[in-house]
């Protein structure tokens, strides 16, 4: 499940949990579970839920309350056995399906959690909040389009429900639209400033951008909200590493492990800032456990993968990489490593083969075309590199590596001027400091390749 998607889910329960409460005369401690809840103080309300089932009988808005208080403490199954029940009595409410959806994302089966939503939403198609969690399901199945337009019906039944914009916020920008999710987290924090998804995407966005220091104020301020947040830990870890404040980064790092010290994501996580901290040991010791809690996840494969691949451990690189195509067959990033693998082992030809199978599963995957061209470089297949490269140029006229690339190639055929011409739209289009550094050496490189062969 994607970093956002289960906060945000359970945000969403909490908040149809509040607009189901009021359908009921809360008693006083109705009401001050109700608060407890809000607080997401999961232990002191759960109790209390379930005096008030045993008090009052089994009422939609308290049984409601007692599911969610259940998953926050960790019960998941209890919660789904009770999220049975509530469909069972109420048939006919929306919010009984979509209690059970929540329920089936965080067991990890989104598409059946798909299924039960679109039943609530059938039985009540003016409620914007079943909206908002398929549309954070859709997001959790890749489905980006389908989640956009599920934000954006839900803003339309309700433009204050600042949720809403948030959400979209996300999925504009999974989908590269960038001024788009600036405007709805924009809208989404206006109306509500201390809404942990919104200033999350921001932060998101503001690191994007290179704007770390307002990144990290954006994490420090969601982390200050929501303190068991994990992805919001991993998240500033990433921010501070950028900045170079290692033992900032690793303190998060360390506090999302000991959070969740059975998800190999952290671990992995971890593990790559113990690389650039040049702590090897430590690096290898946790994408090792990553492996280990989750030997199914293509991921976790993945990431070792790359860590071996990059310190110089090609053979285990590939042992990882084609374990991660066993397990997902149409994970194009591991064919893209498994290709690099076999491109540091000198099997130049089957490293194509690889290639061109992630472009075929992932046609808008755009550094496979550059790894594809300089494979084809350095078999001196000089023509099919810079068709390979005008194809991704294409499909982006704007990105920086594929100008870089083709730069080089240009240049090892003697077209200076041309090379000259794509190393400075290389520069150009540049989106972090590395891209513009290469880009900028590149281009002195070849200004005094040009001097020195003046008479």
């Amino acid at each position: 499940m994607s970093k956002l998607t289960r906060v945000s889910l359970i945000l969403v329960g909490l908040l149809m949990f509040s607009a189901t409460s009021t359908l009921a005369q809360p008693t006083n401690l109705n009401e001050k579970a109700s608060q407890l809840l809000a607080k997401q103080q999961y232990s002191d309300a759960l109790p209390l839920f379930e005096q008030l089932v045993k008090q009052d009988g089994p009422r939609l808005d308290l049984l409601l309350g007692l599911s969610e208080s259940l998953m926050g403490v960790g019960q998941v199954g209890k919660a789904f056995e009770l999220s049975e029940r509530l469909v069972a009595l109420y048939p006919d409410r929306g919010e009984a399906f979509a209690e059970r959806a929540e329920l089936l994302a965080l067991l990890r089966r989104p598409q059946d959690a798909v299924t039960e939503l679109d039943r609530a939403i059938e039985l009540q198609p003016l409620e914007p909040y079943h909206r908002i969690a398929r549309g954070y399901t859709y997001a959790d199945l890749g489905r980006m389009p389908s989640a956009h337009e599920d934000f954006s019906k839900a803003v339309e039944l309700k433009p204050d429900l600042a949720i809403g914009y948030a959400g979209r916020a996300y999925i504009n920008s999974q989908l590269g639209e960038f001024e788009q999710a600036w405007k709805d987290v924009g809208v989404a924090l206006d109306l509500s400033p201390d809404l942990v998804p919104a200033l999350h995407t921001r932060a998101d966005l503001f690191a994007r951008e290179e704007q770390f220091e307002k990144s990290l104020a954006d994490y420090t301020r969601a982390i200050a909200l929501s303190p068991t947040n994990v992805y919001l830990h991993s998240g500033r870890s990433a921010v501070n590493a950028a900045l170079g404040r290692y033992d900032e980064a690793l303190a998060d790092d360390n506090e999302a492990v000991r959070l969740a010290p059975d998800q190999s994501l952290f671990y992995s996580g971890r593990a790559d800032l113990y690389e650039r901290m040049e702590k090897a040991e430590q690096a290898r010791s946790d994408h090792d456990r990553a492996v280990e809690l989750a030997p199914t996840s293509a991921d976790a494969h993945l990431w070792r993968g790359g860590y071996l691949l990059r310190n110089g451990h090609s053979k285990e690189a590939l042992e990882d990489y084609q374990q991660a195509i066993r397990l997902e067959p149409a994970l194009a990033e591991a064919y893209l490593g498994r290709g690099q693998a076999r491109l540091s082992l000198n099997q130049s030809e089957m490293a194509l083969v690889d290639f061109e199978r992630a472009i075929e599963l992932t046609p808008n995957f755009l550094y496979t075309y550059v790894a594809k061209a300089n494979t084809l470089a350095s078999l001196t297949r000089f023509d099919e590199g810079l068709t390979t490269l005008n194809a991704v140029l294409k499909l982006a006229p704007n990105y920086a590596p594929g100008h870089l690339s083709r730069g080089y190639i240009l240049e090892a055929t003697d077209q200076l001027n041309e090379a000259r011409a794509a190393f400075q739209a290389a520069l150009e289009f540049a989106v972090d400091s590395a891209q513009r550094r290469e880009a900028r050496e590149a281009l002195t490189a070849l200004n005094a390749q040009g001097m020195s062969t003046q008479p």
